[in-house]
């Protein structure tokens, strides 16, 4: 029998029944929370983290836990750290960002961090540090896996927006720890990396709403 005969015998799709399917794609459509776009994402994410490092470092000088002269003597560091925050939280949400890239654009910061660190005492137990930074980091992680649930899981997508919500640590980090350099390669950064390698366990376990790139 010829092919022609064979596809001659297929009976054509019912209309009825493609209008079924087109109704439960509708309602699963519909029934689906909206996905915001990206841009949004990056404002949420980025908002938080930088607001709350506002807000957190505004308390440190009332309380006298930092002080202007200490601000203004990192502030390079800090605006690198609020740039590279924004940077990775850009390369976790938006498609087919360049995340190679902004992910050496982390490790540059963190090497810079112990670069320019001068050398300083502290009084309080170096392990203080790194919990707070922990701390302080897991509001905007969860804003971070919040935002990454709406695409599918990438490694490291879900590593840069875990660097992202980790800067504020290193943010306060910078105004409110005087020891030196050593002190913030080993309890500094290690909070820092330890926020994203978070965001990629927890990602992975999590089914995504959307799997979209």
């Amino acid at each position: 029998m010829k092919l022609d005969d064979l596809l001659r015998d297929v009976p054509a799709p019912r209309s009825d029944a493609l209008e079924r399917v087109r109704a439960a794609a509708r309602a699963e459509l519909r029934a689906a929370p909206p996905i915001a776009p990206w841009p949004t994402q990056l404002a949420r994410l980025s908002g938080v983290t930088l607001g709350l490092a506002l807000l957190t470092g505004a308390v440190l000088l009332a309380v006298g836990s930092a002080s202007v002269q200490q601000v203004l003597s990192h502030a390079a560091t800090v605006a690198l750290l609020a740039t590279v925050s924004v940077v990775t939280a850009l390369a976790a949400v938006k498609p087919s960002a360049p995340r190679s890239w902004a992910l050496v654009c982390a490790a540059g910061a963190a090497a810079m961090l112990v670069a320019l660190r001068p050398a300083g005492v502290g009084y309080s137990p170096e392990w203080v540090c790194t919990v707070s930074h922990l701390g302080i980091g897991l509001v905007p992680l969860v804003f971070a896996v919040v935002q990454l649930r709406s695409s599918a899981f990438d490694t490291r997508r879900a590593l840069l927006g875990g660097l992202s919500a980790g800067c504020i640590g290193a943010m306060l980090g910078e105004i409110a720890c005087g020891r030196g350099p050593w002190h913030v390669a080993e309890y500094h950064l290690s909070a820092w990396a330890l926020l994203g390698v978070v965001a990629v366990l927890v990602l992975r376990r999590l089914k995504p709403k959307s799997f979209a790139p």
